[in-house]
């Protein structure tokens, strides 16, 4: 009878949840990057290295786009937001983009 290493098991389903924590952070990252205007390819890159504290640090930094008042005036009853080209009419109260959240400065 041969030996059989009782942890061969273990270490398969080890490296199997690695390996999908490392994507799936990776992945989760470069999304919420892209939602807040920064560069999602290298967030995602390091959510991959990173891990959990990459998906923190970018959670929690402010709107890139969001920061600033984008909008472009179209004409006198509407503006263009210039994060993501959708036209919003002017109305009193509208402060934010209905597609994108953009603040705007109507």
């Amino acid at each position: 009878m041969g030996m059989h290493d009782p942890f061969a098991g273990y270490l398969t389903v080890i490296v199997i949840t690695l390996v999908i924590y490392y994507f799936s952070t990776a992945f989760l990252t470069g999304w919420l990057a892209e939602k807040k205007g920064y560069n999602s390819v290298l967030w995602g890159i390091f959510g991959f290295f990173f891990g959990f504290i990459a998906l923190l640090t970018v959670g929690f930094a402010p709107n890139y786009f969001g920061s600033k008042k984008e909008e472009i005036k179209v004409n006198e009853s509407e503006v263009l937001c210039g994060t993501c080209g959708n036209k919003v009419k002017r109305q009193a109260g509208i402060k934010f983009c209905s597609t994108c959240g953009t603040n705007l400065s109507i």
